[in-house]
């Protein structure tokens, strides 16, 4: 092939792949999100909310597409700057100045046969629904080996579509996820809670349960050594099995992150944390804790060798004659105590390789605040089920792995033709695919299917109950019901209903919730109407607290109306100096 030949048929594809991916992000923009997600450009058809695991699929697709493209990019690049014999020979073999068209027919000529000769196009190769699944119901692993020949119906095979073209046909999110992950949704800790139950130095009484431990695994490091309550201080910092813990938790996190936000310049977050955000904390932790910690090496009462300070010379002393400490003394010894990279017997390497991945660990579980916050509350949830129950559900996630067999709606490529028209055929389109796969109107699923009717039932959302007080709006599901008596809107109709929430000490706030009341008062109050839906009720419960609270502010108190002064001058009422008094106490 000439070299002109070749840098055309990688423009081409490079075209091919501009086209590719403007094709996917067209039909499903929630593939990327990014500063312009807010503008109308009237092109996008945003209509139906596509299941997660095809938009992952679509998103890994689309990534695969970019790394060709900057492939092909830099191999261009690479072309343009040879400057050989061949390629100025290949140039003059086209200049015609009888112009005869001869050398032009013939390379005409031979791209026409190659591609009349060539069994599938580049856009072919790029085209969605391209990759094609072959199953078969009996021998599933021996499939891809089988010829498409006729067979028994007992042991029939079926091509079916898959969303994904044929240059990404190797993809599969099912291996990328595991199963607790959920594409992306829930973080898998189960492995590592494991790990940290086996931590030396972490006490008996600080071995959390799983759900609590997803709250706290992130506290780490000498940021959190003053907060009493941390669980992690008490694990020894010094062991290589602390150590390792903190390396594999952290790569974790970094390769999650990567695994959520393909499109979304991944490396170009984590290099942030590594390059800007690690420097600065490293300098004011040399500064407020390591230096500070070498400097105790003054103090007689330091041992170097341990990396202990002890606060009586006599706990000192007995110190010096253990086996820990003997042991710890003859390793210093032969590393030597000066050695380069340590400070007073602080290993400085180790300790900001230790420190980078705890402050990893703590800057990505902010960023991950809602996959944390989803794996609690589906933690909870599971919990709350039965061993049947489990295993159904789990039965359930199964069935969805290797399961590639989404809607390509190339009925859909007419999503664009659709949008040119107004977008009124695919929004009936939509609204009648939802009722036709949820005729009884099921909540959704994460992956935008609708729950199964088991969990709809498990969680009592078939089971409706009404407030009076919110204007007769009904809750679908006992959860549901219970929490709202603590939301603004319920607490909006006590107050309409004359309640004072704040019991006169408290302005009602912005958001008028439970949660932004200062005073102790507020929670006394709405919990003595929680539960109480009817109007009636809560008129004649609040009657009967406001005789009670003027009751109260009515009653005389004899007992410290009299007040009187010792011989120092402290005020205090008759009966308490009286009972000071006969104790001799005055």
């Amino acid at each position: 092939m000439s070299i002109l030949e070749l840098k055309r048929s990688k423009l081409e594809e490079l075209e091919v792949i501009e086209n590719a991916i403007s094709e996917r992000l067209q039909r499903n923009p929630g593939l990327f999100v990014g500063s312009t997600s807010a503008i109308d450009h009237g092109i996008l058809n945003a209509n139906k909310k596509r299941p997660i695991k095809e938009v992952l699929i679509q998103k890994n697709e689309i990534d695969l597409f970019i790394k060709r493209f900057k492939s092909l990019g830099s191999e261009l690049q690479s072309l343009n700057d040879v400057k050989s014999s061949a390629f100025k020979q290949e140039i003059d073999q086209w200049r015609d100045p009888k112009f005869n068209f001869q050398m032009f027919d013939k390379q005409y000529n031979n791209i026409k046969e190659s591609q009349n000769n060539a069994t599938t196009t580049l856009s072919d190769l790029y085209s969605m629904g391209g990759a094609t699944v072959v199953e078969n119901t009996v021998q599933d692993s021996e499939v891809a080996s089988l010829p498409e020949i006729p067979r028994a119906k007992d042991d029939e095979v079926y091509v079916k579509k898959s969303i994904l073209s044929k240059f990404g046909a190797d993809i599969k999110v099912d291996k990328i996820f595991s199963l607790e992950e959920q594409y992306g949704k829930f973080l898998d800790l189960i492995h590592f809670h494991e790990i940290w139950l086996n931590l030396p130095g972490l006490l008996e009484s600080n071995r959390l349960t799983y759900l609590e431990y997803l709250s706290i695994f992130s506290r780490l490091g000498l940021k959190y050594k003053q907060d009493e309550m941390n669980p992690n201080n008490t694990i020894d910092r010094t062991t290589q099995q602390y150590f390792d813990y903190c390396k594999s938790l952290a790569e974790y996190l970094i390769t999650f992150v990567k695994k959520i936000q393909v499109l979304q310049g991944p490396e170009r977050i984590i290099n942030k944390i590594k390059n800007i955000d690690f420097t600065s904390e490293w300098e004011s932790l040399i500064d407020k804790y390591i230096n500070k910690q070498a400097t105790k090496s003054d103090d007689g009462l330091f041992c170097k060798a341990c990396n202990k300070s002890f606060a009586k010379e006599t706990v000192f002393n007995a110190h010096l004659t253990g086996k820990k400490h003997i042991k710890n003394e003859k390793k210093l010894q032969q590393t030597g105590e000066n050695n380069n990279g340590t400070s007073n017997g602080i290993d400085l390497v180790r300790e900001k390789e230790l420190c980078f991945n705890e402050f990893m660990i703590r800057s990505l579980a902010d960023f991950l605040e809602k996959e944390i916050k989803n794996t609690r509350m589906n933690v909870e949830r599971k919990q709350a089920l039965t061993n049947k129950e489990r295993l159904e559900e789990t039965r359930f996630l199964l069935a969805k792995v290797d399961n590639d067999d989404f809607p390509v709606d190339l009925a859909d490529g007419n999503d664009a033709d659709n949008n040119k028209n107004g977008g009124a055929d695919s929004d009936n389109d939509d609204d009648e695919s939802v009722k036709e796969s949820n005729p009884l109107n099921l909540p959704l699923d994460v992956d935008g299917s609708p729950i199964p009717y088991w969990l709809y039932k498990l969680q009592g959302l078939d089971h409706q109950y009404q407030c009076e007080v919110c204007g007769n709006l009904k809750f679908h599901g006992r959860k549901n019901y219970e929490k709202h008596f603590m939301e603004s809107r319920h607490i909006h109709g006590l107050k309409c209903l004359g309640v004072n929430i704040s019991g006169g000490n408290a302005s009602y706030e912005k958001k008028n919730d439970f949660h932004n009341s200062s005073s102790s008062n507020d929670t006394e109050v709405l919990l003595s109407f929680k539960g109480i839906t009817k109007i009636d009720e809560v008129t004649a419960l609040w009657n009967k607290m406001k005789k009670e609270i003027r009751k109260k502010e009515s009653t005389f108190d004899t007992e410290n109306i009299v007040e009187v002064e010792d011989e120092d001058g402290n005020v205090m009422s008759e009966k308490v100096y009286q009972d000071l008094k006969k104790q001799g106490l005055l």
